[in-house]
């Protein structure tokens, strides 16, 4: 039991580490409780409109909406597809790893192995 508490409390530390990260991606100098999708929508919306947005920029919109939704399934399925175009796409790994990490806090042990 000490050893499952000592592997949650690391695991909460890791988490923390996670949104840190994924708030310095997305550019936010706060948090608004969204954990920061909202910004990198904003931003994918923004780069969209200048030129024609290219197919991992979809799918990075999409998995993110997916994700600020909370249908995590959905969203790995799309980082999934976008990770078979574009395998060296650093957001689409880190997006991919995040919904691990949630599936994972949700309960899914399973999920934290696969990541």
């Amino acid at each position: 039991m000490v050893i499952y508490k000592n592997f949650q409390m690391k695991l909460k530390s890791h988490s923390l580490s996670a949104l840190c990260l994924a708030i310095s991606i997305s550019g936010c100098s706060s948090i608004n409780g969204d954990l920061g999708i909202s910004n990198l929508l904003k931003d994918l919306g923004n780069k969209s409109q200048q030129a024609e947005p290219t197919r991992t920029q979809v799918l990075l919109k999409a998995g993110a909406e997916y994700l600020q939704n909370g249908e995590i399934d959905k969203a790995q399925a799309v980082f999934n597809t976008g990770l078979k175009f574009d395998l060296n796409n650093a957001a689409l790994h880190f997006f991919n790893a995040f919904a691990y990490q949630l599936k994972f806090e949700k309960g899914e042990i399973d999920a934290f192995a696969n990541a």
